[in-house]
């Protein structure tokens, strides 16, 4: 054969593969992914850290981790309404006086007013009175007293919280005590991503207790897939979603509840009427950020079902539910919200979690 005709040969052969290898899918062009997995007892649960990332990205997973636990750990020690000597005790200790808070501490409380207000009061972060009145019922295995559910539901409530500028805090009667313990966890999980990705990690997934937040894809390069738990039992999933860059957390009364004379109430209590919530037994929420389902999944289990659906309905696109509620003969009843098949998954089998 004549070296022309090899030579064009050769380059036909060459723009043949290289059309072949631009035509490939896309997904067989990504790098494989290793995971490095990380877990630390927190917030009265365990912490789950996963990251994604390629050989060439190792090193920087250490000084990755370094930073979140110890964001983490922060979160944990200033805003824990448990810890006599934490920058809550300090803000719950203040009246009359505004004092000056650090950046976290003032931004979540700024996103604890809004969701108070966007939930009609629902989600508030003054409930602590109510459910210390709760829990020393409940060791006297009796129920709170009208008159004293009357005199804590007088001086509590989020209208009591001023932000007047300059990062300070005010509280406007001695009684009120903040508790972050509905919102923390999702304002941790929102700080978490926001350090991976600092990093230059997009693939993640943060695990705050089960209020969490899916960075990217998982290390298969798909949607990371989370189980939902039947509330009736925790061994058992009733759905899984698939998620990318979105954050999900479930609450309800299966997990946490008092008991009182023989019967069960939940931890979660109605602001408005200072009883715990009675008819949702589990709310899952999806929501553009940690703090969003962390702080509103609370208030979709306060709400009754109908009412927070249609709450979620109103959020947008992005936002999607599912809640479970009142017991019948067939089990519980289960409700969705109009987006949410937008993320449930057709199998409920176990994937990368």
């Amino acid at each position: 054969m004549k070296p022309q005709k090899i030579f064009k040969m050769l380059i036909w052969i060459a723009a043949s593969l290289g059309a072949v290898f631009f035509l490939l899918p896309k997904t067989q062009l990504q790098p494989k992914f290793l995971k490095h997995t990380e877990y630390k007892p927190l917030y009265g649960t365990t912490v789950k850290l996963d990251v994604c990332y390629i050989p060439e990205e190792e090193e920087e997973l250490k000084p990755a981790f370094a930073e979140a636990w110890k964001k983490l750990e922060s979160i944990q020690e200033e805003m824990n309404v448990f810890n006599e000597q934490s920058e809550l005790a300090d803000i719950n200790r203040s009246y009359p006086e505004a004092i000056q808070v650090s950046e976290d501490m003032y931004r979540i409380l700024q996103q604890s007013l809004y969701y108070n207000q966007l939930t009609g009061g629902m989600f508030d972060v003054t409930v602590w009175p109510l459910i210390k009145l709760w829990k020393k019922a409940a060791k006297e295995n009796r129920y709170p007293t009208t008159e004293e559910l009357a005199a804590v539901r007088s001086r509590i409530g989020s209208k009591n919280i001023e932000l007047p500028g300059e990062i300070r805090v005010r509280l406007k009667n001695a009684d009120v005590k903040i508790d972050l313990g509905g919102i923390g966890a999702g304002f941790a999980a929102d700080e978490a991503a926001k350090i991976f990705r600092t990093h230059g990690f997009a693939n993640f997934l943060v695990d705050a207790g089960g209020d969490m937040f899916a960075g990217g894809s998982n290390c298969e390069g798909k949607k990371w897939r989370i189980g939902i738990n039947d509330p009736r039992d925790k061994a058992k999933f009733v759905d899984v979603v698939e998620l990318s860059d979105m954050a999900v957390s479930t609450s309800g009364n299966y997990e946490q509840y008092f008991e009182i004379q023989g019967e069960r109430w939940s931890h979660i209590i109605n602001p408005v009427t200072g009883y715990p919530q009675r008819g949702v037994a589990s709310a899952t929420l999806i929501a553009p950020r940690g703090i969003d389902v962390d702080a509103v999944a609370t208030a979709l289990c306060v709400w009754d079902a109908r009412t927070a659906i249609a709450f979620v309905d109103k959020m947008g696109p992005e936002w999607a539910s599912v809640i479970f509620s009142g017991e019948t003969d067939e089990g519980l009843i289960r409700t969705e919200s109009k987006n949410y098949n937008r993320y449930k998954s057709k199998s409920k089998q176990s994937g990368d979690f």
